[in-house]
């Protein structure tokens, strides 16, 4: 009878232990991926067609903590001055910890979506002012040895 209560005290134990480091490292790996930062490098047309183009955007992935992500992809759309002309996703990566990836995102536009954003690019033009490029998403990771799945909004806007 006392072998059986010790043996569940150390039982119960070893589950509390287990559950501690389980919770910290889910505490320690969610700090580490709030600080992820994404920005836009640069826009590239990649194809035209005859109704619709592709552009490829280059994102800077930045981890700057000393933890690794894993499972990192992103669901995002694209706005030109607050018009939305395109949905776009990136595969999963792994971003080490401390580093930058570029990562490649392309996009394929259909030109009707793009009419009302072009309407704004010529209006900026004729006034003077800078057309910009927004990039307004998610980013997804999963922590806990890819048992917790987490996201983060981000937004960068491109000049």
């Amino acid at each position: 009878m006392q072998r059986n209560r010790i043996l569940a005290l150390l039982s119960a134990a070893v589950a509390i232990c287990i559950l501690g480091i389980a919770i910290g490292t889910i505490i320690e790996d969610n700090a580490a991926f709030q600080t992820v930062e994404a920005s836009i490098q640069s826009v590239n047309l990649s194809e035209i067609g005859t109704t619709s183009c592709e552009i490829t955007l280059t994102v800077l992935l930045i981890n700057p903590s000393d933890r690794s992500i894993n499972g990192l992809s992103s669901d995002f759309d694209l706005f030109i001055q607050n018009v939305s002309i395109g949905h776009g996703s990136s595969s999963e990566t792994n971003l080490p910890a401390n580093s930058q990836n570029i990562d490649q995102l392309s996009l394929n536009l259909s030109y009707t979506g793009l009419a009302t954003g072009t309407v704004q690019i010529i209006k900026n033009l004729i006034g003077g002012q800078q057309t910009s490029l927004i990039l307004d998403g998610e980013i997804h990771a999963r922590l806990l040895w890819g048992l917790v799945p987490v996201h983060q909004e981000f937004l960068s806007a491109y000049p």
